[in-house]
């Protein structure tokens, strides 16, 4: 008689499956009950097949898909029991997402490859999303104001889409908003001075942008912000202007709530590194 393979947590409580999905795993994984956390790699592509059988599982509370998805799988895989976390690599195929509705206890939701104008509005019928993450997605005027409809929205990230200044008009009516994510957009002073007028903010990643040190000091108008990411990548020719840390760090060393900062591509010496660490909790540099 063949013995049921079991599958055990890892050290951090993952459930780690690693190539095709099969009855017999997901059999192992019932005989769990409630999964907290579960992991899927080194497979293709997940299709409408592998979703149904987790599909049979009691109830899982994150999954995170280190592979593909089909948009049609994606709509049983709003179905899953207890779901409240869902990170994905890529969504691709034919059709259009669905079911995001159905999907009453997620509130985390990161898929940051490929998504389309179409997509993203499907995603924003899963009212219950508190932390959005779709980096590089085709985002619009009518994409953002389906986001903008989520009642309990907290924290989105939407670096490298082609949000602007007239979205940042849009986005600053927020009052809920704690945590935003706009690197390698477009924003220019313009669209930042609509975004320090929202006094909830306390995580805010300027990463890539076309900020100088000048424009930069509105961030002053944040009293409540606590973690800030600036900088380039060096070399950068795409107009974003190299950052100088002397210029920087009085207005680092000004903001009353800041604790972390990440400075990417900011020349710092030893002792400019030195007051940093010694002002803030966590202070993340990095420059080739």
């Amino acid at each position: 008689m063949d013995v049921m393979p079991k599958i055990l947590p890892d050290e951090k409580g993952w459930y780690c499956l690693k190539g095709d999905i099969t009855p017999e795993t997901v059999q192992a994984l019932q005989d769990v009950g409630h999964i907290e956390k579960l992991s899927i790699t080194h497979i293709p592509l997940i299709t409408v097949r592998h979703v149904r059988l987790l599909k049979e599982l009691q109830s899982l509370g994150q999954l995170w898909l280190w592979c593909d998805i089909t948009r049609r799988a994606m709509r049983h895989l709003m179905e899953l029991p207890g779901l409240a976390i869902l990170d994905i690599l890529c969504i691709r195929g034919p059709g259009s997402l669905g079911n995001f509705e159905k999907a009453r206890t997620l509130e985390v939701f990161r898929a940051n490859h490929c998504l389309n104008e179409t997509d993203v509005i499907q995603i924003a019928k899963c009212k219950s999303i508190k932390t959005l993450g779709i980096q590089n997605a085709l985002l619009t005027d009518a994409s953002l104001a389906a986001i903008l409809g989520l009642p309990y929205l907290e924290s989105l990230d939407i670096e490298a889409t082609r949000f602007d200044d007239k979205m940042a008009r849009a986005l600053s009516r927020s009052c809920a908003l704690s945590s935003l994510d706009i690197g390698a957009t477009k924003i220019s002073v313009n669209g930042l001075k609509h975004i320090v007028s929202m006094k909830s903010l306390r995580s805010l990643d300027l990463w890539e942008t076309r900020l100088n040190e000048d424009e930069l000091g509105l961030l002053s108008e944040l009293p409540n912000l606590e973690y800030l990411s600036i900088g380039n990548i060096e070399g950068n020719t795409e107009g974003c202007p190299a950052l100088d840390i002397d210029r920087i760090l009085p207005l680092l060393l000004g903001l009353p709530s800041l604790k972390r900062i990440w400075l990417d591509g900011i020349k710092c010496n030893p002792e400019h590194q030195k007051i940093l660490e010694t002002k803030f909790d966590s202070v993340r540099i990095h420059y080739d």
